[in-house]
């Protein structure tokens, strides 16, 4: 995401932009964007998020001190184990993956004791990152009773609404869902499903 999409999604009313560190992404950003991209988040009213893919924990605390980012969202079995090492500065986000049957399939209950409903989130997200591919949501409540939770998966402006009258999540997740055809976020469907979101509220 470019900082200036960045800071237009935040005036929109985007509580979160997500600053994605993954290869396998075609979304992931390099060192040098995160610094601009944190900054147009602040800068429009919206907390920056570095969403990391096994990253070492030294490697995401030194990101976040460098970039003023307070939350973290945590996909792969290596971060999750070692969100324990992070400072109690820095929010969590905590990501549950779900498979077609419904089933979380990275079930801890040693990590997850270790979480902190004031400061930290789940994330109920499918197997694969970005990918679009929407999730049962069957499981979702009894996993997330003590926590504010997201929900990702597939999420766009025609089901935005359904999913957040079932689940009522803290908070959605939106990634190729807000995309145009060329894989690029898109203003226009950022601006469409916030404005949905907030009839909700």
């Amino acid at each position: 995401m470019e900082p200036n999409l960045a800071y237009q999604a935040a005036l929109y009313g985007v509580d979160y932009i997500g600053i994605v560190l993954a290869e396998s992404s075609r979304n992931t950003v390099g060192p040098n964007q995160i610094h601009d991209i944190a900054a147009a988040a602040h800068e429009g009213g919206a907390q920056p998020v570095l969403t990391c893919v096994n990253h070492p924990v030294d490697s995401i605390i030194h990101l976040c001190t460098e970039n003023n980012i307070n939350i973290v969202q945590l996909h792969g079995d290596l971060v999750r184990r070692n969100h324990l090492l992070l400072p109690p500065t820095i929010a969590r986000i905590y990501v549950y993956n779900i498979d077609s049957k419904g089933h979380i399939i990275n079930n801890d209950s040693s990590l997850e004791s270790a979480l902190n409903p004031e400061r930290d989130y789940i994330l109920f997200d499918s197997v694969n990152l970005g990918s679009g591919q929407r999730i049962p949501l069957d499981n979702i409540h009894h996993k997330s009773s003590h926590f504010r939770f997201f929900i990702a998966g597939g999420i766009n402006k025609n089901n935005a609404v359904q999913i957040i009258k079932s689940c009522q999540p803290y908070a959605i997740d939106l990634s190729t869902g807000a995309e145009n055809k060329y894989g690029h976020k898109d203003l226009n469907k950022i601006r469409e499903i916030v404005a949905l979101v907030i009839d909700q509220q």
